[in-house]
């Protein structure tokens, strides 16, 4: 049976987010409220301290006002991505209707920044819900939208190309899902993105040169889908990365001279594994293999790969 929790969040759960609390998720207790407590822009304030908190009556992260309001754009596009969700099983999604506010009512996996008057969604994690369904072509209307995390559900079809909309996004997680075509050539204009999580879909077609304007991109993983053709030379242009899975693709054909000048700088770990890469060590210089040789987690095999399955 589903809990029924009563009364408010005690101080002291609320003041572990200093310690190590991470979630607190009390969403579906309708009897939840602030009654009991003597100071609750204190409670708040602590409440902040704990990166994903959802539930709890009138909390909204940043500056608290119980006037303040999300703008009506990206409320209506929150609920045109629910109408795209063919089944939710655990009702994760419940609480999103029109006859509540997302940022003032808490609305399970928005996270917003809100000033005096105006909340904006800074973040949506949708993470392990296990939602079915296609991403709407609203989410680009979530202009604020800084973190955006759908990963382990069963999302389908093409990333829509207003994910372009979304400039001041710097982490993207959509790991483990059945997305398929081609990336948007319009991911091109996130150029904040720090973090690309896409492993484990259904995407075709070569690497798109879009990634190569992420100056401050630290991990590209698109491990695991059916991207195809060379392994584009620009990706020696991200000078930051750290992390680059490129691991069951259908890359071919030899490792650029450029990413291997990479392993000079911060890349720590390429993953190239299960493609059918040329790997005759003829075709490199001296310089190149030792190059390649420097990066402690390289990782490059012509064995099979597994079959694809989203996790």
């Amino acid at each position: 049976p589903r809990a029924r929790l009563t009364g408010s969040v005690p101080m002291a759960l609320a003041r572990l987010g200093s310690e190590a609390l991470q979630t607190l998720n009390i969403v579906g207790n309708d009897n939840m409220n602030n009654d009991d407590v003597s100071d609750v822009d204190a409670l708040f304030r602590e409440l902040n301290t704990i990166p994903v908190v959802a539930g709890v009556p009138g909390y909204t992260r940043g500056q608290r006002d119980s006037h303040s309001k999300t703008i009506a754009l990206e409320k209506a596009a929150l609920l045109s991505m629910k109408s795209a969700v063919t089944h939710d099983p655990y009702g994760f999604l419940q609480d999103w209707v029109e006859a509540s506010d997302p940022c003032n009512d808490a609305w399970a996996g928005v996270i917003c920044t809100c000033t005096s008057s105006t909340c904006h969604v800074s973040k949506l994690d949708l993470g392990s819900a296990n939602l079915d369904g296609t991403l709407a072509v609203e989410i680009g209307n979530l202009a604020s939208l800084e973190i955006f995390w759908v990963n382990g559900n069963r999302f389908s079809g093409p990333l829509p190309s207003q994910v372009g909309n979304l400039v001041n996004m710097w982490s993207w997680s959509t790991r483990g899902n059945f997305f398929d075509g081609e990336l948007p050539d319009t991911l091109s204009k996130l150029t904040k993105l720090t973090e690309f999580y896409g492993q484990y879909n259904f995407h075709t077609g070569p690497l798109p040169n879009s990634f190569v304007h992420m100056k401050e991109l630290t991990l590209l993983d698109v491990s695991f889908n059916q991207h195809s053709g060379s392994i584009p030379a620009w990706l020696g242009e991200l000078k930051d990365l750290v992390t680059l899975g490129l691991a069951a693709n259908f890359f071919s054909g030899k490792i650029p001279e450029e990413l291997a000048s990479l392993a000079n700088l911060e890349l720590a770990l390429l993953d190239l594994r299960y493609n059918p890469l040329i790997r005759d060590v003829t075709l490199y210089s001296e310089e190149e293999l030792f190059n390649l040789a420097k990066i402690p987690g390289i990782r490059v095999s012509q064995v099979q790969a597994p079959p694809i399955t989203p996790s």
